[in-house]
């Protein structure tokens, strides 16, 4: 199983943390765009099919940027998200319809 896969849908960034990801295309082929991300998901699926794994797992796919919910459990209020930028959701939390499971 591929366990904790995502990649970028912006470049831009949500909030005070720097996103641990950035660049207009971090992997060759695939833009930090929605559609980019997907394409960039539906590969990953792929390359599990075909190497025999038994699933994908999508790492953190509701963590967007959200006002005091960082990633710091002893500073909630005070620490952003350094991943913000590659949720399967927008800042507003709407869902990236292209990141699709393809049985």
């Amino acid at each position: 199983m591929i366990v904790e896969t995502a990649y970028p849908f912006t470049t831009s960034n949500a909030d005070s943390t720097a996103n641990v990801v950035g660049g207009s295309a971090p992997c060759s082929g695939y833009s930090a765009t929605w559609e980019g991300q997907g394409a960039n998901f539906t590969a990953v699926q792929n390359a599990a099919r075909n190497g025999g794994a038994s699933g994908v797992s999508y790492w953190e796919p509701a963590w967007y940027a959200v006002a005091e919910n960082g990633w710091d459990p002893a500073n909630i209020n005070g620490t952003g998200n350094n991943w913000d930028n590659q949720a399967i959701f927008d800042w507003g939390g709407k869902l990236n319809p292209n990141v699709v499971w393809r049985p």
